[in-house]
């Protein structure tokens, strides 16, 4: 009760959320620890019942990171492909023709080369006009490019397609995981890591099924069609982003609470008595107002200072290892330079990237038992030990004369891809959600991918060079590279990397600000008299 002019005046909660002038402090932080609660009180039954039209949603928009996957696998799938090598490679005596080695590493990195710039230059108009219609625009965008692909008369034009479409593809590996993580409730992160994973996965299924079917094609239109096919996703998903709704975290940082409401109202049954979305705005603005307290900006450099750097430090290094820790090339040609023919090589790319999808799927249910930190350290592990064996197994002299080597090498990338897709692939994408703060999320999710794509660029780039028969010529032996890189992320895990596993943003802002060490994250009991404490004077400053 409020006293107005001499008269007792009850407050609603939708009253304290929409007025214009600032929300009472005291009620603001009551409303907000009961949204709190309810994130963590929902099972995942409940979750999935109550959000089942934002997990819908969210799935659909994520068939982005298909199209991401797939483009990424094209050019790179294309060096094993005869019709490919035909028309843009150069006889290699006893192998045929090659595509040169030098157009191998520009093809290779096109891709993430425009991926660098076009994820940072997405998180302004993500900022400025929200997640949504960012999102739209950029589909747009990559439908004009597919032309100039589809068509080039030359591996130049083809090469400079792949960079312009990167740029644009770059955007949506800040677009998708950020508003995806925005729409759904912390208990469905796991899931929503595993889908981002699943369907770069599924990208490239789909690409190595397509890449099968035209290999015994001799037309240009064995690598043409592939391309084509790209139009399908923006004529699917542009119909899902228009239903789908504005990104809420987006719109109260904005101001636009009752908006806000609003798109809960889209996504989840307000109906259903576990929910209160008036307690869930009034937790996000409780977020909003600790993060103006403590960050000063919001600019790229601000993922550099104080408590943030941090942060960025872990969403930097989660790629990084990520990149590292499989064999970074295309598994099709791989499999050539060991001594498998043409068929045999696409079909062992399709069983690798089958196995690595059907991981991933299981990844979602199987990463809600257990915490981030144990199993991507884990990961990291197992994987650099099968590098070092791949290795290995490349060394005897008998190599050529003994096909069990080579047999043993690919049950291993097997292995290897079953591991990655149970582990570290998908918590990337749950780590990179839920480590860095509302206020800074976009910008430091383009830094991580960023990171990602920096790699890629130069394990594309390298690559061809290591392991083409007339280069290098290394074959499995580029696995100590890979190898040796893999054991120095282990231990940067191991002391590094914390658990924010069951977190609200506002609980790992805290654990954050409070700079607790990375191995006390899991167990630390949060404060939350002082957090109100800190949010009081952070009110009373603005005041």
């Amino acid at each position: 009760m409020e006293t107005i002019e001499g008269k007792d005046v009850e407050i609603s909660h939708r009253e304290v959320l929409t007025t214009n002038h600032e929300p009472k402090t005291d009620q603001l932080i009551d409303e907000a620890l009961g949204g709190n609660a309810i994130e963590h009180d929902l099972s995942t039954l409940e979750a999935l019942r109550i959000y089942k039209r934002g997990v819908a949603l969210v799935a659909l928009i994520t068939l982005t990171i298909i199209m991401r996957g797939y483009d990424a696998s094209v050019a790179p799938t294309f060096f094993a492909l005869p019709a490919f090598q035909n028309r843009f490679g150069h006889p290699v005596p006893g192998h045929g023709n090659q595509v040169a080695a030098r157009w191998q590493s520009a093809l290779g990195v096109s891709t993430t080369v425009g991926q660098v710039f076009g994820s940072f230059v997405a998180t302004y108009p993500m900022e400025w006009y929200g997640r949504r219609k960012t999102l739209a625009v950029y589909l747009l965008l990559t439908s004009a490019v597919i032309p100039m692909q589809v068509f080039a008369p030359s591996i130049q034009v083809l090469t400079a397609g792949e960079y312009i479409g990167g740029f644009f593809l770059g955007a949506y590996q800040v677009l998708i995981p950020t508003y995806s993580s925005e729409l759904l409730p912390i208990i469905l992160r796991p899931y929503l890591a595993g889908l981002i994973n699943t369907a770069y996965n599924a990208g490239g299924l789909l690409m190595a099924g397509i890449s099968y079917s035209f290999s015994h094609w001799n037309s240009e239109w064995a690598y043409k069609i592939p391309f084509a096919l790209q139009w399908v996703w923006p004529v699917i998903i542009l119909p899902i982003v228009y239903l789908t709704p504005e990104s809420p975290w987006w719109l109260v940082r904005n101001g636009k609470l009752e908006e806000a409401r609003v798109a809960l109202s889209k996504l989840g049954d307000e109906n259903d008595p576990r929910i209160n979305f008036d307690r869930t705005v009034a937790m996000m603005q409780k977020t909003d107002l600790f993060e103006q307290k403590v960050e000063t900006g919001g600019s790229l450099l601000d993922c550099f200072k104080g408590p943030s750097r941090y942060r960025t430090e872990i969403l930097i290094m989660i790629f990084f290892c990520q990149d590292f820790a499989v064999s970074p090339v295309s598994a099709a040609y791989f499999y050539e330079q060991l001594n498998i023919d043409v068929t045999k090589s696409f079909r062992l790319n399709i069983g690798g990237t089958s196995i690595g999808l059907f991981c991933a799927i299981a990844a979602a249910f199987f990463l809600r038992y257990f915490g981030r930190r144990s199993v991507y350290t884990s990961g990291i592990g197992v994987l650099c030990v099968i590098q070092m064996t791949v290795g290995f197994l490349q060394l005897p002299p008998s190599y050529n004369q003994n096909g069990n080597f080579a047999t043993a090498q690919i049950v291993l990338l097997f292995i290897a891809s079953a591991v990655y897709n149970l582990t570290i692939g998908p918590l990337c994408y749950s780590i990179l959600t839920e480590v860095p703060s509302i206020r800074l999320r976009s910008k430091s999710v383009a830094i991580s991918i960023a990171t990602d794509a920096v790699c890629g660029i130069v394990t594309n780039f390298v690559t061809p060079y290591l392991i083409n028969p007339g280069e290098a010529n290394a074959r499995g032996k580029v696995d100590f590279l890979w190898g040796g890189i893999s054991f120095f992320s282990f231990w940067w895990c191991f002391f590094r990397l914390p658990e924010t596993k069951h977190r609200t943003v506002e609980e790992i802002d805290y654990l954050f600000e409070n700079r607790v060490p990375a191995r006390r994250f899991k167990g630390y009991v949060i404060d939350e008299e002082q957090l109100r404490h800190n949010l009081e004077e952070n009110h009373d400053s603005r005041a």
